[in-house]
């Protein structure tokens, strides 16, 4: 008995750190809801989702340089290939602790990430206890081209 009781102990706290943990199901290509910019979720490198500005609508567009960035020298660059969502450590089913740049204002935000479905991912943004959220939802993946 006591031997049947440790065994399913140690099966559970193996368990237990595995299902807590967020899953990088958040990788791939993201909408903002106004559905005028689309952000690619990939791997920074060390298991943490990294998030770069891939799309941006040109008619909605005010620019397409950063102008508004607080560092002179980066307002000429372009902003299709910005770093916008980055330095996320998981917690429990969500991604904490991360920066998100909205190039909007110029400002960088505390962060965090956290999958509401399969094809919904919330963003929270942060500015001291003033906190906005948004939820993008994930663009379809593109057929793949026929070959002839």
């Amino acid at each position: 008995m006591i031997r049947l009781s440790t065994l399913s102990l140690s099966s559970l706290l193996l368990v237990l750190p595995a299902m807590s943990e967020p899953n990088m199901s958040v990788l791939g290509v993201w909408e903002t809801p106004e559905k005028d910019a689309r952000i690619e979720i990939t791997d920074c490198g060390d298991g943490t989702p990294c998030g770069d500005l891939i799309w941006i609508d040109p008619v909605s567009a005010d620019s397409e340089t950063d102008i508004n960035n607080p560092t002179k020298a980066l307002r000429d660059r372009p902003l299709i290939g910005i770093r916008m969502v980055w330095g996320f450590t998981s917690r429990r089913d969500q991604w904490r602790s991360g920066k998100v740049y909205d190039p909007e204002s110029g400002r960088t935000y505390r962060a965090e990430l956290n999958l509401k479905e399969a094809n919904q991912l919330k963003l929270k943004g942060c500015f001291g206890p003033i906190c906005r959220s948004q939820v993008w939802s994930r663009v379809p993946e593109s057929p793949p081209k026929a070959e002839f």
